[in-house]
């Protein structure tokens, strides 16, 4: 969460967290990177708690990094934000903002964020789809 100066327009806090986000954070390890200028961030576990979904005006700006997968990098996500902050610390007195760092997790314990919605013209249909969805819900948990 990075917030400019209160008098910070719209399209610069825009075009600030953009300069953040895809220059100055080339991070190899992640795998994209979003951007949300003066509108509420999308919900998440730690945005409920930390209420982002509240932050609305032009000039509170949030930058979400998401990381690869766990097994396809060295670092830990713990040592990835810590290389991290000195960067958007830097960025931020230089630009005058106040910023706040954070990790979502995953998922919160026993939530499953996998769901899936079965149609077909008949039954029979229905049922072959919902046997394939069991399937590979099982195979990409790893539980069968």
């Amino acid at each position: 969460m990075i917030d400019y100066p209160t008098t910070t327009p719209l399209l610069k806090g825009r075009d600030l967290v953009a300069r953040l986000g895809y220059a100055n954070i080339k991070e190899q390890r992640s795998r994209g990177r979003t951007g949300v200028c003066g509108e509420p961030s999308p919900y998440s576990f730690s945005g409920m708690v930390k209420h982002t979904f509240l932050r609305q005006s032009d000039y509170q700006n949030d930058l979400q990094i998401v990381l690869t997968e766990k097994g396809k990098r060295k670092a830990s996500s713990h040592e990835i934000i810590e290389s991290l902050r000195p960067i958007i610390r830097e960025f931020s007195i230089e630009k005058g903002a106040i910023y706040q760092s954070f990790r979502n997790p995953a998922r919160p314990a026993g939530v499953s964020n996998d769901d899936a919605e079965i149609y077909g013209p008949d039954e029979k249909s229905r049922g072959a789809g919902d046997q394939r969805s069991r399937k590979y819900f099982c195979k990409r948990a790893k539980r069968c």
